[in-house]
């Protein structure tokens, strides 16, 4: 039997969003109802029952669908208040009126799910086209969440709902995206690969996600060289096989593998390897390491291997599996004598536009870096600290788009921290 949560995944891409776009929404829409159609605003039974009128979702919705709550009872249920209703929580009155409307024109309940998705597309396309823009074209499952957080759900405190909400959207996007079969080759971006790695941060031994990553792995048929990785072998190459995996997407790196050499074989067979640890690389390549030589040029046995997520000026900063025992960043320097070499995946155009890197500070002593990169990450900002010549910089992001680059600049500002955007 198809799942709620399937089932509006499935209409979703049918109306044109991307599966980032899907995503992002149905992020959103987990947080405002649990994507239950039938859901009332918990404070709006609370009110009732102090007024004497006791229901449940599904005696409310009961009640609106027979008539007993008219449709100005249901618009403003305690007099003069709002109160949100369905899987977007709709609660303004000329927003709750259309969906009552729709219902009753379809004959069905209040809280048909189909009838909540086409009265919340029809929404989207037209007083909201600016965020349907965004979710029928972006590759960005947080680009896309902050879209209909910021502009169609509106919450006081939006700020600070950013990265929960995201984080669900990158839930969704891992629980479907590849398994659907959404996204063919041919538009697969260094973004989209790099979303699945940022979803991972902080899947680690200790807690027991990397697991996830490993099952993943095993999950894709035929198993490289016939062997199926176990959750206390290194994991760096099954988490890069995995993200391509979760994308549909392992043509682009030759195919899937867990030992690191081996995979650089197939990096060549493809036509991607660099062999050449002192480029300055590109978003979106595959940075290997060889531990056992610290010069370049460096062509020892390679050792470890992840991906590379911006580079500014001569620093970079990749993500990589099995770092520490967890997913997490690396920033190192260009050249640095440890990196064997680069695999350069055929990713749809995003991965040659450029990249703006979205700075929030300079300090000469480490511990003001790491005082404010806590600072930030209690408002949802994903960031962190590495040293350049002799100073500590905060990184509050990379971003292809500058139009998304000021919007955290902005969020930074409205923070009282000046911040700004290198290229």
């Amino acid at each position: 039997m198809t799942s709620t949560t399937e089932q509006v995944w499935d209409y979703l891409l049918k109306s044109g969003l991307t599966a980032e776009g899907a995503a992002g929404l149905m992020g959103n829409l987990k947080a405002e109802s649990g994507i239950i159609p039938n859901r009332v605003e918990i404070l709006c039974l609370k009110r009732l029952r102090e007024h004497g009128r006791t229901y449940s979702d599904q005696s409310y919705t009961a009640a609106v669908d027979s008539g007993a709550i008219t449709k100005s009872e249901f618009l403003h249920p305690i007099p003069g208040k709002q109160y949100g209703y369905g899987i977007a929580q709709w609660t303004s009155p000329n927003r709750k009126a259309g969906l009552y409307d729709l219902a009753q024109s379809k004959g069905v309940s209040i809280g048909d799910l189909d009838t909540q998705l086409e009265y919340l597309i029809r929404e989207l396309n037209t007083s909201y086209k600016p965020v349907y823009s965004v979710l029928i074209s972006t590759n960005s499952v947080q680009t896309a969440s902050d879209a209909v957080l910021t502009h169609f759900e509106q919450p006081a405190n939006a700020q600070s709902m950013k990265q929960e909400r995201a984080n669900y959207g990158y839930q969704y996007f891992n629980q479907f995206a590849s398994s659907k079969g959404d996204d063919p080759v041919s538009t697969v971006t260094a973004g989209k690969i790099l979303d699945i790695y940022r979803s991972w941060i902080g899947y680690s031994e200790a807690n027991g996600k990397h697991k996830k990553i490993v099952d993943l792995y095993n999950s894709h048929k035929p198993l490289a060289r016939g062997y199926a990785v176990k959750y206390s072998d290194s994991w760096c190459d099954t988490c890069l096989s995995a993200a391509f995996i979760k994308a549909g997407a392992v043509t682009l790196i030759g195919g899937t593998e867990c030992g690191v050499e081996e995979h650089i074989k197939i990096f060549k067979k493809s036509g991607i390897w660099i062999e050449d640890g002192t480029i300055t690389p590109k978003m979106g390549d595959i940075i290997v390491y060889n531990w056992d030589q610290k010069t370049q040029p460096n062509d020892g046995y390679a050792d470890h291997i992840g991906i590379v997520e911006s580079v500014s000026g001569n620093m970079i900063t990749t993500i990589e599996g099995n770092y520490k025992d967890a997913v997490g960043r690396r920033v190192i320097p260009v050249g640095w004598g440890y990196i064997r070499g680069y695999a350069r995946p055929r990713y749809a155009a995003e991965a040659q536009q450029k990249v703006y890197h979205v700075q929030a500070a300079t300090y000469t002593d480490r511990k003001y870096a790491d005082q404010l990169v806590l600072k930030l990450k209690s408002y949802g900002i994903d960031s962190y600290s590495y040293q350049k010549s002799g100073y500590w910089l905060v990184q509050a992001g990379a971003y292809a788009s500058k139009a998304n680059a000021d919007a955290m600049l902005k969020r930074l500002q409205d923070l009282g921290i000046s911040g700004m955007i290198w290229k």
